[in-house]
């Protein structure tokens, strides 16, 4: 991102850093900001993210400048989360046990399994 300040001296300089609507929330520990030129920001993680504990994060970036009066910005933004496949599914039983009689015909049905991933999207039966 670009933050700009038309101001000259004191005033024109600024400095940036994530905040949360919720002052009691950690949104702002998974992210922050890193200065690249001048006044381009580049919104970071600082820590992994998990899609299956959290699937959104609303945050905010503020900037200040450094007038006598110093005045102040936030810009609010909801940043999602793409799942990725990092779970293996899970059967829904331990054991499955079916009967089949002898001499059967190739393709013959003799069983129905059901397994589910951590993802509520990917439940499925087989």
């Amino acid at each position: 991102m670009i933050v700009g300040d038309p101001d000259r001296g004191a005033s024109g300089r600024f400095n940036c850093s994530v905040v949360d609507r919720d002052a009691a929330a950690a949104d702002r520990l998974h992210f922050r900001l890193r200065r690249m030129f001048g006044a381009e920001y580049h919104l970071v993680t600082s820590s992994s993210l998990d899609r299956e504990r959290r699937a959104s994060y609303e945050l905010g970036v503020a900037c200040s400048d450094g007038g006598p009066e110093s005045l102040s910005s936030v810009k609010w933004l909801r940043v999602d989360v793409t799942d990725v496949n990092d779970n293996a599914p899970r059967f829904d039983d331990e054991l499955y046990t079916a009967d089949i009689y002898e001499n059967n015909y190739n393709g013959k049905f003799v069983l129905q399994v059901g397994y589910r991933t951590m993802s509520p999207a990917q439940t499925m039966a087989c």
